[in-house]
């Protein structure tokens, strides 16, 4: 059985190295989408963006002895965040976010509400998301 998961690993870091300038492309396109939605909320914030490394996905596909297709199964290969200075601006942007994206309700939630009402700390919405094909961006992948 450990013969059989090994192989299986080493045909998905094979496949992660073919598909990995896919993954950063698209990455990248995201990027400019969640750009031009921060930009009708705030001049002012930041967008990270990552795309998991090699070694990442090695890692995680190794612990994760549940995945029986890492590069299908895995939610986290690309990540982006944009940082606001306000919870309005949060909120505000989340909104769009969830007019044109498809939300994973198990995978997407508010950070605060984890937080009891005596405690402070990062605030944050979390989303796993795809994009709705009616969505008014779904025709413009290119992002100019």
């Amino acid at each position: 059985m450990k013969e059989k998961r090994k192989d299986l690993i080493k045909n998905q870091l094979e496949l992660y190295k073919e598909k990995y300038s896919e993954f950063v492309q698209f990455n990248e396109i995201l990027e400019k989408i969640l750009n031009r939605m921060a930009k009708h909320v705030s001049n002012e914030y930041i967008i990270q963006a990552r795309v998991k490394t090699l070694t990442s996905f090695a890692e995680k596909s190794l612990r994760l002895t549940i995945l029986k297709d890492p590069i299908t199964e895995m939610t986290d290969i690309c990540g982006l965040r944009i940082i606001f200075s306000s919870r309005n601006e949060v909120e505000r942007v989340s909104s769009i976010i969830e007019k044109n994206f498809v939300l994973d309700p198990t995978l997407s939630r508010s950070k605060e509400k984890d937080l009891a009402i005596s405690e402070f700390g990062y605030s944050t919405d979390h989303y796993s998301i795809k994009l709705k094909k009616n969505s008014p961006i779904y025709n413009d992948m290119t992002c100019p």
